[in-house]
């Protein structure tokens, strides 16, 4: 299968995480043909600046997910990098896969460490769970009501019961600017505490700030895609055919561990400086009702991962992180 042209088919290339995500294919496999979903007209130029194929929805949502189910149905590979919580989505992918005449389909999807938030107080609880991607009865207890639950769970059923492969990719709060990105280089959570502390006036955090999320830098998560990919190909190459359980296809991608609090603790100087807030220190406060998830934990170990060879190497948040509130500030449209 590898020795041919494939069709890839990519959902979610004008987000940040997709954009990484394409470009980093585009680059090692140059030669495949990759097609990349767009509502938007004027994304076609920076899809097709990257050597991509644009395929360009109505705006209508129940029309975009025919064609999503349609172009799903004559991939190779689908990478779902996508809105991880919009279950019509997913349901049109797995459809499109379902009518596929390949003889075995590959799907990269996409969810998110936020599967296994707990506390909302700000505070790190030492006795939280690990939750660990080798062993396949942690990613099977992970609760319904979970955020991304329901999505992966659509996915996991079809491909128990569908003949093709998933693969499922979890990343954790990812960091970075994506420079080579043709339309989205930042990340969410940074420019959204940025938001937050202009809107405020200070840079704040929840309780003591030391509540803890698992870190990945864009290029390493980027890179992790990449090896997913690279062994989806080489298993079909061979001839094998991976486990049927989907569960055993999970991977978190989390390199280490930061507190959310340090990040408010590097806004807060930077705007001060341009006299976006009032104080250069940052403040904390009883919750942030804009972006709840600041004030929760998230702990992961992305032993899988690491087994399948994944070396995360970028530079960690705080050597970064000044260029990450700049560039925040420039996509928010200040100076």
């Amino acid at each position: 299968m590898s020795s041919r042209t494939l069709s890839i088919f990519v959902l979610g290339f004008t987000g940040y995480l997709g954009g990484a995500v394409s470009v980093a294919l585009k680059k090692k496999y140059p030669s495949h043909e990759y097609i990349a979903f767009t509502r938007s007209q004027r994304k076609v130029a920076a899809i097709h600046s990257v050597g991509f194929k644009a395929l360009v929805g109505t705006g209508n949502p129940e029309n975009d997910r025919e064609i999503i189910t349609s172009a799903a149905s004559v991939a190779d590979i689908i990478i779902n990098a996508a809105d991880a919580d919009d279950l019509a989505l997913a349901n049109a992918v797995i459809r499109g896969i379902e009518k596929s005449k390949k003889k075995l389909p590959i799907l990269i999807h996409t969810s998110g460490t936020a599967l296994v938030i707990s506390g909302s107080t700000g505070e790190f609880e030492e006795d939280a769970k690990i939750w660990d991607d080798s062993k396949v009865e942690d990613i099977k207890a992970i609760p319904l009501d979970q955020p991304h639950r329901v999505v992966d769970l659509a996915v996991f059923n079809a491909a128990r019961s569908s003949s093709f492969i998933s693969y499922m990719i979890a990343p954790s709060l990812i960091y970075g600017v994506a420079t080579q990105n043709p339309v989205h280089q930042v990340t969410q959570v940074i420019p959204a505490l940025v938001h937050i502390s202009i809107q405020k006036r200070r840079a704040v955090y929840v309780g003591s700030g030391k509540n803890r999320w698992d870190c990945v830098h864009i290029s390493d998560i980027a890179q992790l895609y990449v090896l997913i990919f690279e062994k989806a190909l080489a298993d079909i190459k061979a001839g094998y055919h991976p486990p049927s359980d989907p569960f055993e296809r999970f991977y978190w991608g989390s390199a280490y561990s930061c507190a959310i609090g340090d990040i408010s603790h590097g806004i807060a100087p930077i705007l001060f400086q341009k006299n976006l807030v009032d104080t250069p220190e940052a403040v904390s406060v009883p919750s942030i009702d804009e972006f709840p998830l600041v004030a929760t934990n998230s702990r992961t170990v992305s032993n899988r991962a690491f087994r399948e060879g994944w070396k995360p190497s970028g530079p960690h948040l705080e050597e970064v992180l000044r260029e990450d509130i700049l560039a925040s500030l420039a996509s928010l449209g200040y100076q």
